[in-house]
């Protein structure tokens, strides 16, 4: 009951101070022709726009390309532990990430996230309604194998950057094959 407690109460933090409301964050300046999020310019583009960055990567770089795509999530994920969670929660610990990742990374349209678990040397994220997943899908069909390499280089890179150890992040299940749901398994190297 207690962590409940303390997920509330990070959660009703996190809305009073903006970090999770828009309206309070979100800058939009046409004559300049800028958008910005706590001052770090975005980008707003759909998720098939991700889905032909997929696509394209593979066409040119053939079998190189889910490491070239798993490459890119891992410096998102940097940027994003460094830029979003350091910043906003300077004191970060394992046990406020795991309590608050499901309501930030669901609220900014990347799925939702229906089990996460982070243990010393083992871990699981589950996503439904996958963004990468559902790109993918959309633009190139069902695939044979997983094709969350971004979400996988993401989790990788962030879980290391929280927890100080190197993780190994594979995807066994995604929607993009067919699967119910998008499955990541974080073992500690």
């Amino acid at each position: 009951m207690a962590v409940e407690k303390l997920k509330s109460k990070l959660i009703k933090q996190m809305l009073e101070r903006g970090i999770l409301d828009l309206k309070k964050v979100l800058e939009i300046d046409a004559k300049k022709g800028r958008i910005a999020i706590r001052g770090e310019r975005m980008l707003l583009t759909s998720s098939l726009g991700f889905a032909n960055l997929h696509g394209s990567v593979e066409k040119i770089a053939g079998k190189a390309a889910p490491a070239i795509i798993r490459g890119y999530g891992g410096s998102c994920g940097k940027r994003d532990f460094v830029g979003v969670w350091k910043s906003w929660l300077p004191d970060i610990k394992v046990e406020t990430v795991l309590s608050l990742f499901p309501a930030i990374y669901s609220t900014v349209g990347w799925g939702k996230v229906v089990d996460l678990s982070l243990g010393n040397d083992e871990g699981r994220v589950i996503f439904k309604n996958c963004f990468e997943a559902d790109a993918v899908l959309k633009i190139h069909g069902e695939r044979d194998s997983p094709q969350c390499h971004f979400m996988t280089g993401y989790l990788a890179v962030l879980c290391s950057e929280i927890t100080g150890k190197d993780w190994q992040v594979t995807e066994t299940r995604c929607e993009a094959k067919g699967d119910e749901f998008c499955e990541f398994t974080l073992e500690a190297k």
